[in-house]
């Protein structure tokens, strides 16, 4: 058996409150990706395709 702490400590909670984390704007993330001479969409298919998305 596992022996815990009788108190645990966070140093932060996220919450997906009504899908405030899930969308955000990507103009900078679109600027960035324009400014080191990629697509557009290129950093988010290179995500997508590590986690074995579409």
């Amino acid at each position: 058996m596992i022996d815990l702490p009788a108190v645990r400590s966070f140093d932060a909670v996220l919450c997906d409150l009504d899908n405030v984390v899930r969308f955000f704007d990507h103009t900078e993330v679109h600027r960035r990706e324009a400014a080191a001479g990629r697509e557009v969409g290129d950093l988010r298919a290179a995500l997508a395709g590590a986690a074995g998305g579409a």
